[in-house]
């Protein structure tokens, strides 16, 4: 178990399963946008995952050093899985919360009606993709790979599956 995780669960802020607890001092989230029938039938047969399994399945990802699911507005680690030496995974969503905050500010002084699908941060050994959710404002995947043992367009193609079946 990571530190950061042992530290939540020391704190009483964590359940058994490893997901935040209800009661435990956090910034709500807005309620889910959900998808139309049509909406859903277009995107196909999806796999509805838990943010416990979500998480899991992304640590299976060839190279996953670490993966959060983060809320952007507050810089939170609403829920994480793995553990990077050295890094402290708290300390990496909130300068990367800055980021995406950084980019939308960006689009919107550009006029551009767009949506960020994913940021990609290369360093000498490490992938850091941060991918946000189409359907909920504000919160982002962070996932965190191994350069060497990453399939980079793999990596970026499952963590969008789990961004779009994710049920919260």
């Amino acid at each position: 178990m990571g530190r950061l995780r042992q530290a939540a669960h020391a704190a009483g802020q964590l359940t058994k399963s490893g997901l935040r607890r209800p009661d435990s001092p956090t910034t709500p989230a807005p309620p889910i946008a959900r998808r139309s029938a049509a909406e859903a039938a277009a995107a196909g047969p999806a796999q509805t995952h838990d943010v416990a399994s979500a998480l899991a399945d992304a640590m299976r990802i060839d190279g996953a050093l670490a993966v959060a699911l983060a809320d952007s507005r507050s810089g939170e680690v609403l829920a994480a899985d793995g553990d990077v030496d050295g890094m402290q995974l708290a300390t990496a969503v909130a300068g990367n919360a800055r980021v995406v905050r950084a980019k939308l500010d960006t689009l919107h002084d550009l006029g551009m009606d767009e949506r960020i699908e994913d940021i990609l941060i290369t360093l000498d050994s490490q992938y850091h993709i941060i991918r946000t959710f189409a359907e909920r404002d504000g919160l982002f995947l962070y996932l965190v790979l191994d350069k060497p043992l990453a399939n980079l367009a793999m990596a970026r193609f499952k963590v969008a599956t789990l961004e779009r079946d994710l049920e919260l």
